[in-house]
Formats: C-alpha cells, sequence, structure tokens
C-alpha cells in the first residue's frame, strides 16, 4: 500500500512550490494582457470602428475556455498531468491579445478610388472597314473588295436620358 500523499503534495497535485509560482505568474500575465486588449478593443470600438468589439468579444470567449480548463484542473477533473495543456491554450491567448493589439492600433480605413464619368462627348474614330462583295459570275478571278473608311461619331449622354432611353 502506497503512502498517502502529504499535506504540501495534496495542495501542489505533487509539483514543486517553484512551478506553481511560475504558472501564477504566468496566469497573471495573460489576465493583464487580456484585460488590457478587451480594453483597447472596446475603446477604439467605441472611438473609431464598431468591429473591433467583435475581436473585444472574441477574447472574452477565449478567457471563458482558459477559465473552464483552469476550474477542471482545480477540481481535479482535468488530470494533473495536462497541465502543458493549459499553458499551451494560455500561450495561443497570449498570442492573440499580441495580434489584436497591432490590429487594434495599426488599423487603417482606405476607400476605393473612384473615377469620375467624362461629362463631354467624346468622338470615337471606327477603323477602316473591309466590305466584301458577292459576284455572281463563275469567274475565278475576283476584282478587289471596295474600302470604304467612315468615321463613327458617339458621344455619351447623361446617364437619365440613357437610362429613358433603354426603358421604352
Amino acid at each position: 500500500m502506497a503512502d498517502p500523499p502529504t499535506q504540501n503534495n495534496a495542495i501542489y497535485h505533487e509539483q514543486s512550490p517553484t512551478l506553481v509560482l511560475a504558472g501564477k505568474i504566468y496566469a497573471g500575465v495573460t489576465g493583464v494582457m487580456v484585460l488590457l486588449a478587451i480594453l483597447f478593443c472596446f475603446i477604439q470600438g467605441a472611438k473609431v470602428d464598431g468591429t473591433f468589439n467583435l475581436l473585444g468579444v472574441n477574447l472574452i470567449i477565449s478567457t471563458i475556455v482558459i477559465g473552464f480548463l483552469l476550474w477542471w484542473y482545480k477540481t481535479g477533473d482535468l488530470a494533473p498531468d495536462k497541465l502543458w495543456f493549459i499553458v499551451l491554450v494560455a500561450s495561443i491567448i497570449l498570442f492573440q491579445c499580441i495580434t489584436t493589439d497591432i490590429y487594434v492600433f495599426n488599423h487603417e480605413t482606405t476607400t476605393a478610388p473612384t473615377i469620375k464619368p467624362p461629362t463631354s462627348p467624346r468622338t470615337i474614330t471606327a477603323p477602316t472597314v473591309v466590305v466584301p462583295t458577292n459576284h455572281t459570275n463563275n469567274s475565278n478571278i475576283n476584282p478587289p473588295p471596295k474600302q470604304r473608311s467612315n468615321q463613327v461619331k458617339f458621344a455619351t449622354l447623361p446617364k437619365r436620358k440613357q437610362m429613358q432611353e433603354k426603358s421604352k
């Protein structure tokens, strides 16, 4: 029969106090980063762009996930050897906080350039058109086709007139 665990081993899940202190410091840094990132998201969301609020909500949901993991670890539902998973999730949340802060403070709103339509009529010159001729005689010698050069003028109409003409 194994010896019953000592009181210190029961508190720390058979881990050294140094590891527990490092975990608490890491959790504290993660918590501060999450609070700052959420605060930045909601402040910039109110000032600049409302979509930053969604980033804050995403951080809150991620924090709820790690909160459940910590609760399960504390109550013993999550095995003590799965501490690496909690550290991994906390690292991902730290990375999420850093990228959120970068996006919130370096976000540039761009607008597509608009091109004004031409306001004056333009003349478009058609290229020289070769019109084929139909010969009814059966000779093998065909005379060269006649060439005709026309300049076709297209004028742009205001949009309202074009729409009225299309609807007629």
